[in-house]
Formats: structure tokens, sequence, C-alpha cells
């Protein structure tokens, strides 16, 4: 019995201790604060804001220590993203038609019946397709609703193509705008003569002197042969295309000359913007030299550059050639703290430093929103892993949604902060670990007691 009472005693201790390494986030974890305000028309479910330099500057790797609460300080699931530019495409596409009725007619024309057989679209061109070369044909089109009155849409519209004589030809003819169901297109000049390459030559011969020569031609019909008629339509879409990006800014820039090694150091430190290209600013014309990018990283105490680009810059003024490449665009963006640019010199003379400019991706935190509700981003806490979120890979498949963009606030620091309400995750798994091991412990326990009771019984 005292057995059983200590085991559920631990059971309890642990089941607390789990508790609290596992807690949900508390917004005093946090340093800052800021608030999100959309416009009073806003309905849109998803809200988005721009990563600004502070909010860059504050959160870790990953943006783990950044959330998004409610009034009630109730966890939002979110997603950062890089924000690319939206573009509205309009592309054409060939309609599903229904060849229904075919007729040769009078005056060498022949005469196509094509029903649409979705009704939600609108031709706006059609399109022959043909293997046939060096032709004119005039095409008219007409519509009609019921497919027994017909109504004229275009006329006398030419297709042709004159490559025998120069690359020109044309085989689509557009259309009005329409809601026609069925159209009907008449081709006319459907077959044409054409003189025959060979010619037949007839010599007559007297007392064995050509007396007369007689050249014979013949005409070849050719069908004008379709392949297809494609009966287009467009469909007008919204698509992120590009990364959108824009200047960072650039502190503590230091240039110096290390002589012995041959090379111009170039130190910099950003606010952890996700940066893809570096460019050099100098005056100089007429140089090429190698350059390496590190990034300076410290683990558990210890300072080591990493090193993430290796290529050349160069800028070339000769009479009238000219190139200039003096930037440096590295294979993927790289949130930087500190970074240093080594340019080597070798025997050339140190180039002139003037500064850097730093251009990076911008980044977007997208997340759902409900009416009636505040929100606020905070962020900068100790020791919090990247959320996760099954709404997050919704979030990213919907790059094409709509969003309502948030106003970002200024940052405010939090007077409730308390860096003890955060402990790093190492600790909170090492905890976690020893709760696990010793409610183990205590479960063995309760099985040998209870076994060795059985064994008594017995």
């Amino acid at each position: 019995m005292r057995t059983m009472r200590a085991s559920l005693f631990v059971f309890g201790l642990m089941t607390v201790v789990c508790a609290g390494v596992l807690h949900a986030v508390d917004s005093d974890m946090f340093r800052y604060s800021k608030s999100l305000e959309v416009s009073a028309e806003a309905r849109r479910t998803v809200g988005s804001l721009s990563l600004d330099e502070e909010l860059l500057a504050g959160t870790a790797d990953r943006y783990a220590d950044m959330r998004i609460l409610n009034e009630a300080d109730a966890e939002t699931p979110y997603l950062v993203r890089t924000m690319r530019e939206k573009k509205h495409v309009t592309r054409e596409f060939a309609m599903p038609m229904k060849p229904v009725a075919f007729q040769e007619l009078p005056t060498n024309r022949i005469e196509i019946v094509l029903q649409r057989k979705e009704a939600d679209h609108r031709a706006v061109a059609l399109v022959f397709l043909t293997e046939q070369k060096n032709y004119e044909k005039k095409v008219a089109v007409y519509g009609s609703q019921d497919g027994q009155t017909w109504h004229p849409v275009v006329t006398n519209q030419p297709i042709y193509d004159y490559t025998r004589f120069f690359d020109l030809r044309n085989n689509r003819v557009e259309l009005p705008r329409n809601d026609f169901a069925t159209i009907k297109v008449e081709i006319s000049n459907i077959s044409e003569s054409h003189q025959s390459p060979l010619t037949r030559i007839a010599r007559e011969t007297r007392k064995g002197a050509l007396a007369a020569e007689i050249e014979k031609t013949s005409f070849m019909r050719a069908d004008f042969r379709i392949e297809r008629i494609d009966v287009l339509r467009k469909r007008s879409s919204v698509i992120h295309d590009e990364i959108v990006s824009r200047r960072y800014g650039v502190r503590d820039l230091t240039v110096e000359e290390n002589i012995e090694r041959q090379e111009t150091v170039i130190r910099f430190a950003t606010c952890r913007a996700p940066i893809r290209k570096i460019r050099i600013k100098t005056p100089a014309v007429n140089f090429s030299r190698h350059v390496t990018v590190e990034v300076r990283d410290v683990t558990s105490g210890m300072e080591r550059w990493r090193r993430i680009s290796s290529s050349r810059i160069s800028r070339v003024s000769l009479s009238s050639y000219s190139r200039d490449s003096a930037g440096i665009v590295l294979s993927s963006p790289q949130r930087i703290v500190e970074a240093r640019v080594r340019i080597a010199n070798m025997d050339s003379p140190a180039l002139a430093i003037e500064g850097v400019e730093l251009t990076g991706d911008v980044m977007e935190a997208v997340f759902l929103r409900a009416d009636g509700h505040d929100y606020r981003v905070v962020y900068g806490a100790d020791g919090l892993r990247s959320p996760r979120y099954d709404i997050a890979a919704i979030l990213e498949n919907a790059q094409t949604a709509d969003t309502d963009v948030c106003r970002v606030g200024a940052q405010e620091l939090n007077p409730e902060y308390k860096a003890a309400a955060a402990p790093s995750w190492v600790n909170r798994k090492a905890v976690f670990t020893v709760a696990v091991i010793l409610m183990v412990l205590a479960l063995i326990g309760v099985i040998a007691k209870t076994a060795k009771g059985i064994e008594g019984v017995t």
C-alpha cells in the first residue's frame, strides 16, 4: 500500500513537471511586441504583415521566438514566407467544341458547325491548324443560340500563308465579344488550281530540221486541308511570380587592409535580414578580384567564421566596352548578423571602398484572423523552438489567396518580461528526460511489488 501511494505521488509529481516543461507560450516570455491593425473594410480570413528591420533583428533563426497572439493572449497559427509579387495573367485556352455539321456549298465554299460543350466560356478567336503552305482564304463566322437563327459575328476575314515569297502567315481570326453557344464557320476558295511545275514540250521536225515546238502545261486542283480548328477562350488568374526584394541597412561598417595577406577586409553587421546580394561600392574601374564572404557564428561561447560564398567582382571600362559586376549574389538568402568580405588584392593596389549595399528578400507572416479580434506580434524570447501548426501547410500552398495587409505598429518593450519564464530548450529537454526516466522507474517498482505480492498469495 505504501509503495502504491509513493508511486502515485511520483506519477503526480512527474505529471506536474512534464506539464511545466511542455507549457504553452506566455506573453511574459517575450521582450517586444507590435500591434497589428487592419482597415475597417477588411473581411478576409487571412491577414499578413511584412517583417520590418526591428522584427528581423529581434527574432531568432527560423523565427522560432515569434508568435501572434489575440487580445486574450491566445496563440494564432501563422507562417513566415517570402513575399512574392502578384501578377494578373491572362492566358488563352482551347475550348472543348463538338463538330455537329459539315456541308460543301456552291461557289467553292465549305461550312462547318461547331457546338460549345461548356456553357460558361466565351470564344475570343479561331485558329486554323493546317500543314499546307502558300494559300489565301476568306473566313466568315456566324453565331446562334438555337442552331436555327444565325447572326454574323465576323465576315470576309483573311487567313493566308505567303512563305513561297516571304515569311508571312496568319491563321487566326479574332472574334468580338459574344455569347453564342453554336458557331458556323464558312471558308471560301476552299479549292484552288495550281499550275504544275512540269512542262510538256512537243517538237515537230521536217527533213531533219526543227519546224515547230509546242509547250503544254497542266493544272492541279489543291483542296485546303484543315487539321483542326481551335476555338480559344481567355482565362485570367493571379500568380505570385517574382520575389519581392528591398534594400537593408548596414551597421558597424569597417574596412581594413591586411598587408601580410594582401587582402582588403570589409566588416559589417545587419538586422539579421535575409540577404541575397552584396554590392561593393567603389569608384575604381578596370579590376577583377576574387572575394570570399564569411559570417560570424558563435557556438557555446566559441567564435568562428563560416564561408557562405566565393566569387569574383569586376568592373571594366575600355573604350566602347564596359561591364559592371561588383555584386556578390548568394546562392540562397542568409540571415546575417555579422559578416566580412575578404577581397584578394594580390600584388594590385587595394580598392577604395566606399561601403556596401545589401539587398534581400522581403519576408511576410500570414495568419488566420477573425473579425472582432485584435492581434499583436510578440517576439524576442529565449529558448523557444519553431512552432508547428497543422494549418501551416495550407497557408504555404495558398500563395494566390488575397490577404488583409496589417499595419505594424511601433516596437514596444514588454514591462512584464521575465527571462526565467523561457528556459532554454536544452534544459527543458533534459528535465523532460529525467521526468520520463523517473516515471519508468516508478512503474517498474510498482510492477515488481505487485509481482511479489502475487507470489506470496500463491
